[in-house]
C-alpha cells in the first residue's frame, strides 16, 4: 500500500479489533532480575514489532516504569527539513 498513514486512517472504517495477549513465561522477570544483578548486559531481540519489545522490557524491569522510551524510525527522516519523526512511550 502506497498511501500515507493519515490518508489511510481518514478513509478507513474500522469494523472490529482483534487483540492478542503476549504473556511472559513464568520465570522471565526473575531471570532478567538475576542477569541484572550479575551485571550482564541484556538485550531483547524480537521478530515482532518494536512496541512488543518495549512492553516486554517494561514488564520484565529492563526499563523502569518511570522512564521514557524514544523510538526513532529511520524511514520517517525528511531529507529536505532534516527532521525525523520521534515517538515517546511511557509505561502506565
Amino acid at each position: 500500500m502506497n498511501a500515507d498513514r493519515e490518508e489511510f486512517l481518514n478513509n478507513t472504517t474500522i469494523l472490529g479489533v482483534v487483540t492478542f495477549i503476549n504473556q511472559l513465561k513464568r520465570d522471565a522477570i526473575q531471570t532478567i532480575s538475576t542477569l541484572a544483578e550479575a551485571e550482564i548486559n541484556t538485550k531483547i531481540i524480537t521478530g515482532d514489532n518494536i512496541f512488543l519489545g518495549v512492553q516486554t522490557a517494561f514488564l520484565t524491569g529492563m526499563i523502569a516504569n518511570d522512564k521514557k522510551v524514544i523510538i526513532v524510525e529511520g524511514s520517517k527522516y525528511d531529507r529536505e527539513t532534516g527532521s525525523i519523526e520521534l515517538l515517546e512511550l511511557t509505561h502506565s
